[in-house]
């Protein structure tokens, strides 16, 4: 009991992220992985944050510009010299690596630090942010990984055909 407190008391963990220049977090519960970027197959006939399908277990996943699918106005480009991530989410039945300039890592955030999503709202972030809050490096936004991944999902295209 003690030790749960204790937890409580330090914070919950949140996996922080960079796409683009914007700092992004997700509970770390839902992070599988983190991978380096790897060689995509692209699928034919998808919107364009949709970067292609790479090998993952024994399935394949679905890799995501989250740059693009978010509209922050620049594609995810890491700089020089370094290797971006694919930072893997699921949440139910629903997983997809997201495409990132840099994994950052787990930081531990109380919920009295958050604050309402206010600063971090260009393009599409805005919909998928829970909240915001400040680290030393700087201002980052909660996202919520269900309703990202939902939206994110490829549906199939109807046909329009009746039955």
């Amino acid at each position: 009991m003690e030790e749960e407190m204790q937890a409580r008391d330090e914070g919950e963990p949140l996996f922080v992220f960079q796409v683009a220049a914007t700092l992004l977090a997700v509970d770390a519960q839902q992070v599988d992985a983190v991978l380096p970027e790897a060689e995509m197959t692209p699928v034919p006939c998808t919107p364009p944050y949709v970067l292609g399908l790479v090998p993952y277990g024994e399935s394949t996943l679905p890799i995501i510009d989250p740059a693009r699918f978010l509209e922050l106005g620049v594609e995810s480009a890491a700089p020089d010299g370094v290797s971006r991530r694919v930072v893997v989410l699921s949440s139910g039945a629903l997983c997809a690596g997201l495409l990132c300039e840099r994994a950052a890592g787990v930081v531990l955030v109380e919920r009295a630090a958050r604050q309402p999503a206010t600063v971090l709202t260009g393009g599409r972030l805005g919909d998928f942010l829970q909240a915001e809050f400040e680290t030393a490096e700087a201002r980052v936004g909660l996202i919520e990984v269900a309703s990202l991944l939902d939206a994110a999902r490829i549906r199939p295209a109807s046909t329009g055909a009746a039955g």
